[in-house]
């Protein structure tokens, strides 16, 4: 149909970002305006939240279709490379300083790009200076991924959308979640729980198996 038309329709850059708000609103990842307030202000929270939205969706996309799959990424949250990373002896050191940052509330978008408390205590509990490697970590435990936008980026979406996906949308927001491959929005406290919960257990097991061991 029309919708599908314009999802798949190549667009440049600029008219890329452009017209990205009208399918954000489109698959439930922003709520609709009313017509009176549908004018641009950048003294709004929405649309300082729309230009991150743009940095993030843009880089590389060369349809809506696309942008929104690289917001789709960010709302995901697949286990398996987390699990992977948490299996490693620097993997599990950084979670639980991701665990106590998020409790001590240090983990925010704010704080991120602001004083680096979090990347700072990582480096010292994991012994990894260079940053790629550090962020890598950092970046599979709270993406579930190798690759994609800024950290600090990401983290500010889901502050955000935290606040803006409203129960009115989020079956919306599932279909065509599930439809483009995707699973539900997981929020942050969501993925800090589960790297808790990952923790609890291979603390558990390797005690289990300490006191199997003779003596």
């Amino acid at each position: 149909g029309e919708l599908e038309h314009r999802m798949d329709k190549p667009l440049p850059c600029p008219e890329l970002k452009q017209e990205l708000p009208w399918a954000m609103e489109e698959v439930g990842l922003i709520p609709r305006l009313p017509p009176h307030e549908s004018a641009v202000d950048d003294s709004t929270p929405r649309d300082s939240f729309l230009k991150v939205t743009a940095r993030v969706a843009s880089h590389g996309a060369g349809s809506l279709r696309e942008a929104l799959a690289k917001l789709f990424e960010v709302l995901d949250y697949p286990k398996a490379l987390v699990l992977a990373e948490l299996g490693t002896p620097e993997g599990s050191k950084a979670a639980k300083v991701l665990c106590d940052s998020f409790a001590a509330g240090e983990l925010s978008a704010q704080q991120w790009d602001k004083d680096y408390v979090v990347q700072q205590r990582v480096v010292e509990v994991t012994g990894l200076e260079q940053k790629k490697v550090y962020l890598r970590i950092i970046r599979r435990l709270l993406t579930g991924r190798a690759s994609g936008a800024k950290l600090g980026d990401i983290l500010l979406l889901l502050e955000m959308w935290r606040e803006e996906v409203v129960p009115a949308q989020a079956s919306r927001l599932r279909t065509w979640a599930v439809a483009s491959g995707y699973g539900k929005f997981v929020p942050l406290e969501a993925r800090i729980s589960f790297l808790r919960d990952a923790l609890q257990k291979a603390e558990a097991k390797s005690e289990k198996k300490s006191d199997l061991q003779p003596a």
